[in-house]
């Protein structure tokens, strides 16, 4: 599974900004799935101590 070519596109609306990210195979290989991904994308956007 490589989605989008090993790539996230960030888009920030408030700045239209677009920035692409790079996402490593071992990501991949470490959290299987959209679940999996989606949840290292919020483990690494939120602050740590937040309160889910």
């Amino acid at each position: 599974m490589h989605g989008f070519y090993n790539q996230i596109l960030n888009i920030d609306l408030s700045t239209q900004k677009v920035d692409i990210q790079p996402v490593k195979d071992k990501i991949y290989s470490t959290y299987l799935g959209g679940k999996g991904l989606a949840s290292w994308i919020l483990s690494e956007r939120n602050p740590k101590g937040v309160d889910p």
